[in-house]
Parts: structure tokens; sequence; C-alpha cells
């Protein structure tokens, strides 16, 4: 007896998205150059032919991106010739468990394998366990760094030092003791002062 093949046997063509959120990334390997050599390789061995690419630059903390969009809707219309999309890590498509699952759940309506290119990934119960693990992974991970910026900034200042952005109103950004910090500086805040008081006085405010 002759097994039929299964809908994505008879299919071969793929489709890469990249992304990459910070110029620290890219200076770790994770460029959007190396993330293409890496899913070219990924293909190669399945016997996938890449025919587009999709990309974004900019934070996986939702799925309102340009690139992403733009790949479940070729998905979707394409759904009868594409049988995988490649990318990087998983993380690339996601730092957030739900939207992973939800991306993945689509693409595996379409018919269409979502495959990692350095990590196990597969059709299998324990492949499907895997990922959602790494996907939970990949949000921790993100939120731990949220939290770490946050106690950092918080830290800074209470110390009495710069966390970023512009000084405020009435002060100057100066280096002391090769430190940042914020100085009062009279001379503004009076120039500023003035301001307000004539803007009161001319236009009537209260």
């Amino acid at each position: 007896m002759v097994r039929k093949k299964a809908d994505n046997e008879n299919k071969v063509q793929a489709f890469v998205y990249l992304r990459v959120s910070t110029q620290r990334q890219r200076d770790k390997g994770f460029s959007p150059e190396s993330q293409l050599e890496a899913c070219k390789g990924a293909a190669e061995r399945d016997n996938h032919q890449i025919v587009q690419t999709f990309s974004d630059s900019l934070s996986a903390k939702d799925m309102n991106r340009p690139g992403l969009i733009a790949l479940l809707e070729a998905c979707r219309k394409e759904k009868n010739r594409i049988a995988a999309v490649y990318c990087y890590k998983l993380d690339r498509i996601s730092r957030q468990t739900s939207d992973f699952l939800a991306i993945r759940s689509k693409l595996a309506g379409y018919g269409i394998e979502l495959t990692s290119a350095t990590e196990p990934t597969g059709p299998s119960p324990s492949d499907k366990f895997v990922e959602t693990i790494m996907a939970a992974k990949a949000e921790y991970d993100n939120q731990q760094h949220a939290e770490r910026v946050k106690m950092g900034m918080k830290g800074r200042f209470e110390a009495g030092l710069l966390s970023g952005g512009i000084p405020p109103a009435g002060y100057m950004r100066i280096i002391k003791n090769k430190r940042k910090i914020f100085k009062l500086e009279h001379r503004r805040l009076l120039c500023l002062r003035n301001t307000i008081y004539e803007l009161y006085r001319k236009e009537n405010w209260n």
C-alpha cells in the first residue's frame, strides 16, 4: 500500500523572519545577516527553498510589527506552497508566550511549520512542549531585564545621578568624580522664573 503524502511534504518553499531590536544585539552576532545565514543552512538541511524574507528592527513585546504582519498575511495567501517559516531563534518571533503560541497556532492552521535554525523544534508533542518552555523563558528573561533596568534607574535617581533624558528646567548636566549628575543652574532658573512671570502677566495665566 502506498502511503499518501502529507500536504506539506509536497511543499518545498519557505519564508524567513529576521528581527533585531538593538545595536547591541547586532554586535553580539544577532545581525540580520548572521540570522539569515543560519536560516539558509537550516532550510537547506530540510530541502526547502527560501523564497522571501521578512524583517523587523523592533522589540518583540507585542505583535504590532510591520514585518511580522506582512509575514502572517503572506502565509495566509501562500499557504498552499509554503512549507515552513524559519527564524534564527524562537524569541525572534516573540518574547511573549501568549503571542508566540498564537503565531504558532496560526501558522499550523495554514499547514506551515515554524522552525528555529538554532533550537530543537518539530511537529511532535514533545517538540511543542519544549518550544513552549523556550517561549516562556524568553518572556521571563525579558521581564527580568526590564526589572533590572527599572531598579537601576531608581538607584541612580536616589543617588542623584543621571538616568538618561533631558535635565529638568533650571538644571544642567555636569560630570563630578567621573559620574554624570544634575546641578542646579541659578542663572537658568532665574531666567525660567522671569519667563513664567512674564507669561503669567501678559497672557493672564492662572
